[in-house]
């Protein structure tokens, strides 16, 4: 009896690790480009939404099973985010190891450029306001 519920549960742990690859695979410019082209938002709480749920679906993804280290997720973060930031991606993956990279830290560079981001777009608007008028 035993047995038999193990064996239902694993299938269940295969099936749900199955879909949860499939959504981190999904992870990319068009899967997420609604979220970066919301202007109501800050880069930050962008940045910080996208990296909330990747964190969730590899935990989803451990739990049900899955051998995924950080190095794989720290490759994958780069890769998936919205062109306005492949300026930074390339910055920090030539200046910084991916290896010894920390998603923390990962997470507060691209923040950091964020603000950046959003500093030059407020001031651009300002500017095209203030042409206008």
């Amino acid at each position: 009896m035993l047995n038999k519920t193990y064996s239902g549960v694993e299938k269940t742990k295969r099936i749900r690790l199955q879909v949860l690859r499939g959504d981190f695979e999904k992870l990319n410019k068009e899967s997420n480009g609604g979220d970066f082209e919301k202007l109501n938002k800050e880069s930050n709480e962008i940045i910080l939404d996208y990296f909330t749920n990747v964190i969730s679906l590899v935990h989803q993804m451990r739990r049900n099973g899955e051998n995924i280290d950080d190095v794989c997720v720290m490759e994958k973060i780069p890769r998936s985010l919205d062109s306005k930031f492949d300026h930074v991606v390339v910055e920090i993956e030539e200046s910084k190891d991916l290896e010894d990279l920390t998603i923390e830290e990962l997470m507060g560079s691209l923040q950091a450029h964020g603000q950046k981001i959003d500093k030059r777009e407020k001031e651009r608007f300002l500017e095209q306001a203030l042409q206008s008028s």
